[in-house]
């Protein structure tokens, strides 16, 4: 497995099983999705097509945004994919903690504008 900061590293599934209150869990890590679908070649449409197949099998997708940049177009297609498939959702946002009140500030208004067919996703 390939693991680094820069976005788009992680090419496949990665699949981690962890136990919490007594229960094993199993955690699958996909591929970032950085293309719209019909406009992905190579690596990217089939790392799309694996994501796309580990969301089918999942009950629960964690969507992982970053703070550090605005919330993009592909985000928001990204949880309307997961909505689209009937899957519950969590919005996680990714380096919460390196953020200044400015980000903070302008992340909350994001949110409310792009993100508001969701605001009841925890």
């Amino acid at each position: 497995m390939v693991v680094d900061d820069v976005a788009g590293t992680t090419r496949d599934p990665v699949d981690e099983f962890i136990e919490l209150g007594g229960q094993q869990w199993r955690f699958v890590d996909t591929a970032g999705i950085r293309r719209r679908q019909h406009m992905a070649a190579g690596s990217e449409y089939y790392a799309m097509l694996r994501t796309q197949r580990a969301l089918d099998k999942a009950e629960v997708a964690v969507v992982l945004v970053s703070v550090e940049e605005p919330v993009s177009e592909q985000d928001v297609r990204i949880i309307q994919m997961v909505l689209d498939s009937g899957r519950a959702v969590v919005l996680a946002y990714n380096k919460w903690d390196l953020m200044d009140e400015e980000r903070r500030y302008y992340l909350e208004r994001e949110i409310q504008r792009d993100l508001a067919h969701v605001a009841w996703a925890p």
